[in-house]
Parts: structure tokens; sequence; C-alpha cells
């Protein structure tokens, strides 16, 4: 089947200039999200600290620098509560990855794992005015197929505050442009995207996440303001 919609998004790989997470905090993050795409879940800091030959103290220094640069972010006990774009719990934002299901904290994030990856993978979801199935197919740049055809993002700026409460909640899936339009009326501060448009800003965010250097700070879509609002 011909593709839906195409992407080019901009590379957002450390430049010579940039800041770039710190060795050991970078290390520390790969295995996290390693753990969450063999287990789907993220381990305990004893574990963590065992595995990376390090202490405790040194895990729970390094987790606090990437909560800081949005990388993660973590429970009243310290523990992950998320890893940007996984979720630790059950979402609707649903990413088969080698036969198993990940969850995505918002549609975004489900839309840039395929990127971060390298694989075409398929993702489903609901509708989040009519609660209807959506099913999706996407590679890295491409939306392959689409179920219902006309499904949209509506999508929650995040430039300054943490993406989990901000952002994740607002960002979701819906069925076409009538419920998307539906929604961005009922949630200040949300505009429809294309399928097409949010994969550019998915794979923006995502598509360099697992590469040698990333920076000190998550980035966080720079083209943003550019997104037609509802």
């Amino acid at each position: 089947m011909a593709p839906m919609g195409t992407s080019s998004p901009e590379s957002l790989r450390v430049s010579r200039d940039e800041a770039r997470l710190a060795p050991r905090v970078h290390r520390l993050h790969r295995s996290l999200i390693e753990a969450v795409l063999a287990t789907g879940t993220v381990p305990s800091v004893q574990e963590l600290a065992a595995r990376l030959e390090t202490t405790d103290a040194s895990i729970h220094s390094e987790l606090t620098t990437l909560a800081a640069a949005d990388y993660l972010a973590r429970g009243d006990s310290g523990q992950v509560s998320c890893l940007y774009p996984f979720s630790t719990t059950r979402t609707p934002h649903i990413v088969v990855i080698d036969g198993q299901p990940r969850f995505a904290m918002c549609s975004i994030d489900a839309l840039g794992i395929p990127a971060m990856l390298g694989q075409e993978l398929e993702m489903s979801g609901r509708c989040a005015a009519c609660d209807a199935p959506i099913a999706l197919r996407v590679a890295p740049g491409t939306i392959l197929t689409a179920t219902p055809p006309e499904t949209m993002i509506v999508a929650r700026r995040d430039e300054a505050e943490p993406a989990f409460a901000a952002c994740c909640p607002f960002t979701v899936f819906v069925c076409g442009q009538e419920h998307a339009d539906a929604f961005a009326r009922r949630v200040a501060g949300t505009h429809a995207l294309s399928l097409a448009e949010a994969l550019t800003h998915a794979e923006a965010i995502f598509g360099d996440l697992l590469t040698e250097e990333i920076p000190a700070s998550r980035p966080r879509g720079r083209h943003w303001r550019q997104v037609r609002d509802a």
C-alpha cells in the first residue's frame, strides 16, 4: 500500500557546540531505555547500581540529572514513573515492539518510537473524543497505514513545564477533523495536526534518542510554533 504521509524531521543530533549529556548519565539513560524495551519496566535503583557497577547514591544523582533534563520523571518514592517516550504504566497509546506491547506517554511519543528504533512498528490507540479504536503502521519517516484513514492528533505545547503534566495528557489520537476540533475547543492550548505533521515533530524529538551522544536537555520540538491552531 502506498504511504499515507511522509515526514522530513530536522535532525537534533548533538552539534559540535551543543552541551552533551555526561557519559555516565547517558549510560544510565541508555540502560533504562534498554530495560523498558526488554521488560516494559524500570529496574530498581539497587538493580541499576549493580548492573552499572556503581553506587545507589550515584544512580540517585544521575536520575535527578535526567529528570531535570526532562528525559524522565520520578514519583514521590523516587522511582522512575515515565521515561520518554515510554510510560511505565498503562496508557491508551500502545506500540508493539518485538511482539510485545509497550506504552507511550502520548500520541506524539508513540509516533517517535519507530524512528528511534529504526523499525516499522504497529501501534494503536483510542479516539479521545468518542473512544473509537485507532490502528497505525508506522515506518521511520512514513505513516504506512491508518485506520480510520482520517486519523489525526491533537497536541499541546510543552515548552517549559514537565511534559508528563503539561503536555502528555492532552496529546492524543482522534478519529478525524470533527473530533480534533471538538477536543481542541475543549482543552486550551491544543492544536490539531495531520499524522504527517505529527510524525515530523515526533521524529525531531525522538529520532536521535539512541545515538552515541544526546543533548544535555531533551529536545522539545523546535518547529512547534509553526503548527496551525485548530
